[in-house]
């Protein structure tokens, strides 16, 4: 019969060989690994892109005894809990069945847990195969995307300087009832970011004559979490 430990490492193993196939770079936390096991990077043309997600890997017949008809439910303790959900990185866990080789997954958030007595439970669907099916949907999580429903820019101004065009951006975020993850933070800050670099606010006339047409060199301003904040 074989161990935890060989079961883990078989189980990492073998997402490590799926990601690699569906064209992830795959790399294992061998130090360290307190709830995370590996990180996931997409790829471009070959090269990483620095859109990252990490795993938490889990192998073995026992995962799979507490099935549903849709999909399996992993028991979670606080402390991974806590881990996951404030984590700088979009998590994922993934459940392997070495003897069918096959594995699931299933994101990290507050929506996908539920309570458990004194901890907490997540369910991992049996549609959710970790194959290329799921590719689309892993590159989404890698990178998540804020749409502009979910900020308001209430100022931006062009604070250029000679021979360097800056823009001063803020923004709020517009309260919702789902609370806000890093990744999602991150995603609003890169589309605001996104936004500066594109701008094509000028501050009068004799800026807009030198500096048009040219590239904005810095972005900065302030991002608010909730409107009160402003003040």
């Amino acid at each position: 019969m074989r161990d935890t430990d060989q079961l883990d490492r078989e189980g990492v193993s073998l997402a490590s060989y799926e990601a690699t196939r569906l064209g992830f770079i795959f790399r294992e936390q061998t130090t360290s690994d307190f709830g995370i096991d590996a990180m996931l990077e997409t790829k471009a043309d070959g090269i990483g892109t620095g859109h990252l997600i990490a795993a938490q890997i889990k192998s073995g017949d026992s995962y799979f005894s507490r099935g549903t008809e849709n999909g399996w439910w992993l028991s979670v303790e606080d402390k991974h809990h806590d881990l996951w959900l404030n984590h700088s990185l979009p998590v994922i866990v993934i459940l392997c069945n070495l003897a069918e080789r096959k594995c699931f997954y299933q994101l990290i958030n507050d929506e996908t847990f539920s309570t458990a007595g004194e901890n907490w439970k997540i369910l991992v669907p049996a549609a959710n195969a970790f194959d290329e099916t799921a590719y689309t949907d892993l590159v989404n999580i890698s990178s998540p995307v804020a749409a502009v429903t979910e900020y308001t820019i209430f100022k931006e101004d062009d604070v250029s300087r000679p021979g360097a065009r800056h823009i001063s951006i803020n923004a709020v975020v517009n309260q919702s009832h789902k609370p806000l993850s890093r990744a999602k933070i991150s995603a609003i800050v890169r589309s605001i970011l996104k936004k500066g670099k594109g701008s094509s606010y000028y501050r009068d006339n004799l800026s807009k004559t030198v500096l048009q047409g040219r590239a904005v060199d810095v972005v900065f301003g302030f991002i608010y979490l909730r409107e009160i904040d402003r003040e």
